[in-house]
């Protein structure tokens, strides 16, 4: 009986998965989208984080995070110079709303019925897309550039092959000076620039162990 029960918990410890962090993203009409997706051992959503970046106006941040595979909390904020405006809601295991709230600079205030409903899609539009793009093999990558080189936030020294205008756009920002950072696609059919900016990627990145 020791013996079989050993394999027992043997063999259960050894089915046990790690989460997995992916990072996938698009470009689309108006701008660029980042996503970073957590999902447990057993394959449900844990985190979600998208960073919009519209062509004109200010960068959206939007964290998900997931109770037994349901939405629990959706944090949107604008990254204006105040760090305002703010939405915070919180769901229940229904998935109605147990606190919600828009935070700006001078006061706060409840959310509407039409807020509620906009956050709730846009949680299921973009894990709808993330789950795609992952199927899809497209993999974001975050860095920056060091003395020529290009250093994923992972530490990594890489170098994806860009066309001849995203290769020209990059050399001139570097010639401009300051600290770059690039986020490029990985995809099947090949490398695509979403960005290049004067700041650090990095220091905000979602990590595994972290996230």
């Amino acid at each position: 009986m020791i013996v079989i029960s050993s394999l027992i918990l043997t063999g259960c410890s050894t089915s046990l998965k790690d989460p997995t962090l992916s990072a996938s993203g698009y470009i689309a009409t108006d701008g660029m989208m980042r996503i970073w997706t957590k999902v447990s051992g057993e394959g449900q959503h844990m985190r979600l984080m998208s960073v919009y970046t519209p062509y004109t106006g200010s960068t959206v941040s939007t964290y998900y995070e997931y109770s037994a595979g349901k939405v629990s909390l959706i944090r949107r904020e604008v990254q204006t110079p105040d760090g305002y405006p703010k939405e915070l809601m919180r769901l229940d295991s229904e998935g109605n709303p147990s606190f919600m709230q828009r935070q700006l600079a001078d006061r706060n205030e409840q959310l509407s019925a039409d807020d509620i409903l906009r956050l709730k899609y846009e949680e299921q539009r973009i894990l709808t897309t993330s789950e795609s793009l992952d199927a899809g093999k497209i993999v974001l990558y975050q860095g920056y550039i060091n003395n020529g080189e290009i250093i994923t936030c992972a530490g990594e020294t890489v170098n994806p092959v860009f066309s001849y205008e995203q290769q020209s756009w990059i050399e001139k920002r570097v010639r401009n000076g300051g600290f770059i950072s690039l986020a490029w696609l990985d995809a099947p059919r090949g490398m695509q620039l979403l960005l290049v900016a004067n700041e650090n990627f990095c220091s905000w990145e979602p990590r595994l162990g972290t996230f």
